[in-house]
């Protein structure tokens, strides 16, 4: 019962009525075994592991913001939360052209986001979990989501294809207004709200 987790059952929620009209089903399970990809909210050390035990599968970090993971990240292993830099860089970006802020803080998404349908995702995921989406349950809603839209479009659920779709093709706006695509690192490059 984690905001990952619950933004990951968001996502399937939204995925399962996607997936309805194209005859797809998905679903979350807490075991590896069967999965076509991995949605994981633990720590570093415990994700370099489990990335490294599944080498053929997406796994989809939704909880981890150490930079230590994007310089030695595994090709298999895809960053959905922002980094600890990253976040650190919009702030020192926006204190340099805005000398006066103080308290400025980078997020991944924010309750009160309005633009690009943000207001309808928070009102569903408010409705369903009766408290505001975050930045970990932001990132299960969109691993679940990215992985479920690359599956509709590349009309396949195969790992080792959904794995060349993350790093080549990937089209994704998270609610954010723009296509979102994977770094080199494995960082998803995405707009941060300030």
């Amino acid at each position: 019962d984690t905001a990952a987790q619950r933004g990951a059952q968001q996502g399937l929620a939204e995925a399962q009525m996607q997936g309805e009209f194209l005859g797809q089903t998905y679903h979350l399970d807490a075991s590896a075994a069967d999965a076509v990809a991995i949605v994981a909210a633990l720590p570093a050390a415990e994700l370099q592991a489990l990335a490294a035990a599944h080498p053929d599968k997406p796994v989809l970090n939704v909880s981890a913001d150490d930079d230590s993971l994007r310089a030695h990240c595994r090709a298999n292993l895809f960053h959905v939360l922002p980094s600890a830099r990253m976040r650190a860089d919009a702030v020192a970006q926006w204190q340099q052209a805005n000398p006066d802020a103080a308290g400025v803080s980078a997020r991944a998404w924010h309750a009160s986001f309005e633009k690009y349908a943000a207001s309808q995702l928070n009102k569903r995921y408010s409705a369903e979990f009766s408290q505001p989406m975050d930045d970990e349950s932001w990132a299960g809603w969109a691993a679940v989501k990215l992985v479920s839209d690359t599956v509709a479009r590349e009309q396949s659920a195969a790992p080792a294809v959904l794995l060349e779709a993350l790093h080549e093709r990937l089209a994704f706006d998270g609610q954010k207004g723009v296509d979102m695509r994977f770094r080199s690192d494995g960082q998803l490059g995405q707009p941060l709200l300030l």
